[in-house]
């Protein structure tokens, strides 16, 4: 059986590099995965920066819907004003993020999330990107295209964009979303 864990992202700014880049001065428009493992998941469980998470990457499938869609504007770090080094960032953006796996490691995921061991980001943290608020929304027996569309639709603002790693290919087109990403296993 599989559990899906729900996480809200919503922060003045968030930079989701492509493949978690820490040199890209550009932002992916959703949270990507590997940058979601590494800066919420593996920080809560206090891993180091660069530690492994290929092991989180093959236990865990990943989906991320955008709630709230904010600018991509240019951010210069302020302590490194002079070297004129800028970078987009999302701001003002919010996301809801659906994480399923086997019922044990999400039980025990969602404990860790609650009480994080290290500092979480949204993204990559060579930018100032701090959550407004605790990431772990919720766990659920849901699938994950119902628990994305659950967490969204009880947010005021319903928006909705999605990106989904699924396992059995489903029909979402059918699903009332603006715009649906898929990808299957």
């Amino acid at each position: 059986m599989a559990k899906t864990i729900i996480l809200k992202l919503k922060g003045l700014t968030q930079f989701w590099p492509p493949n978690d880049a820490r040199d890209s001065a550009t932002t992916c428009e959703m949270p990507t995965k590997r940058g979601v493992l590494r800066h919420i998941v593996a920080a809560a469980q206090g891993r180091s920066p660069d530690a492994d998470i290929s092991d989180l990457e093959k236990a865990l499938l990943f989906g991320a819907a955008v709630c709230r869609i904010g600018e991509v504007v240019n951010w210069v770090d302020s302590d490194n004003i002079l070297d004129g080094t800028e970078k987009e960032v999302l701001e003002w953006y919010i996301f809801y993020v659906a994480l399923t796996c086997e019922d044990h490691f999400a039980e025990e995921l969602a404990a860790e999330l609650q009480n994080p061991q290290r500092d979480l980001s949204l993204g990559n943290p060579c930018v100032e990107c701090t959550p407004d608020a605790p990431v772990f929304f919720s766990i659920t027996d849901e699938p994950m295209v119902k628990a994305l569309l659950d967490a969204v639709n009880a947010d005021p603002i319903r928006h909705i964009h999605m990106e989904v790693e699924i396992e059995d290919p489903v029909s979402v087109e059918q699903l009332p979303l603006r715009s649906v990403k898929r990808t299957v296993k």
